[in-house]
């Protein structure tokens, strides 16, 4: 193999908020579920979920109960930096066949990840 390439192990998957600084101001974050152990320099594979109206009944999402859908299976390369994330427990769903998650506790968690 290359030099410095490791291989990133299958975990059993968590899940992180990540706020970019930008995001601090307004809070805009995403959601992504971590698929591999994370390296010490942050890297790891991992999904990202996406704010869906499309689980929610009547198409309106309640304040603190956004709903995230998968929209590409694969994992994708994603390096944590050292601030600006925090773990994250989610409840699954499901709305017509569509699974999705809520984040337990989403305006505390951002608001952590923001510090």
């Amino acid at each position: 193999g290359g030099k410095g390439r490791r291989k990133m192990y299958e975990v059993d998957s968590w899940y992180c908020v990540r706020v970019e600084k930008e995001g601090v101001e307004d809070q805009t974050f995403s959601l992504f579920e971590i698929c591999t152990c994370v390296q010490p320099d942050g890297r790891c594979r991992a999904r990202e979920w996406y704010p869906s109206t499309d689980v929610c009944v009547g198409g309106r999402q309640r304040d603190g109960e956004q709903r995230f859908t998968l929209v590409y299976s694969h994992q994708k390369h994603l390096t944590l930096p050292q601030k600006g994330w925090v773990k994250v427990e989610v409840q699954r769903g499901s709305h017509r066949g569509c699974e999705y998650l809520i984040i337990e506790g989403e305006d505390e968690c951002v608001g952590q990840a923001c510090r």
